[in-house]
């Protein structure tokens, strides 16, 4: 079988970032990911949504969603960066009333809905092709990745001052044989506008484990750590951890 048969069937085309050339859809041909999935305080949660039509998933009384996603993208159209989402799980337009059957079907079917709330990125192409088309909450910082035999750490900070706004340290799990197709929905607003983005992740190497702490967080005092200070960020739902993928980011489209 040929190797890149999860690229086949998407005809690309040119797509211009500013004084860079992009591609639509966006082909990410090497992905280290890792992620976890945390209770969060629906009040702040609430508070960072951008209108009613966004409803927070509630899993507990008072209690939300949010996930934190580390992302090294080793290959892409737009060359190698790094990337940290932090992101709320949503329905959009329509609220439902059985989160927990909602979660698990998203689980079984490894469909997500979210919010992002934060995205910083490495390269100048990263942060201009996300806001200028998704209008992504982008901003240029200082990522690195560096690993131990047990665990794997991400370290976000100012890429002007060096100070840290986030640690994520997470401890390897077992890798799963059998490989997996993530679709991740967000619903970002643009101009006033709602758009649904989507991305294919497909994920060749990973594990995945619920309710296990595995995670450890170490948060600076810079302003874009406030968000994940409020939070209040809890229980560790679900963890995964990735280290080969590849990925399909399609273009926005207008929400009716």
């Amino acid at each position: 079988m040929n190797q890149n048969y999860f690229f086949e069937g998407y005809r690309q085309k040119e797509l211009p970032i500013r004084d860079f050339k992009g591609k639509s859809p966006l082909f990410y041909q090497d992905i280290n990911l890792m992620g976890c999935v945390f209770t969060a305080d629906l009040k702040t949660i609430q508070k960072y949504l951008p209108s009613e039509d966004y409803y927070p998933l509630s899993i507990l009384p008072g209690r939300g969603l949010a996930a934190i996603h580390c992302m090294e993208y080793k290959q892409s159209d737009i060359g190698p960066y790094n990337e940290v989402s932090l992101s709320f799980a949503v329905q959009y337009g329509k609220k439902t009333h059985h989160t927990f059957i909602h979660l698990l079907k998203s689980t079984l079917k490894s469909d997500y809905y979210g919010f992002i709330k934060e995205l910083p990125v490495t390269t100048d192409v990263a942060l201009y092709g996300g806001i200028d088309y998704f209008n992504y909450p982008k901003y240029l910082a200082d990522i690195t990745f560096r690993e131990t035999a047990t665990h794997r750490v991400c370290t976000l900070r100012d890429k002007e001052s060096s100070e840290l706004i986030l640690e994520f340290e997470a401890r390897k799990i077992k890798i799963r044989s059998k490989s997996n197709i993530m679709t991740l929905n967000s619903y970002p607003i643009k101009d006033g506008r709602p758009l649904h983005g989507k991305v294919f992740i497909h994920q060749k190497e990973f594990g995945v484990s619920f309710l296990v702490p595995r995670v450890s967080l170490r948060l600076g005092d810079h302003p874009k750590s406030q968000p994940f200070h409020e939070l209040n960020l809890g229980k560790q739902i679900q963890f995964l951890y990735s280290p080969s993928c590849e990925g399909i980011l399609f273009e926005p489209t207008l929400i009716e």
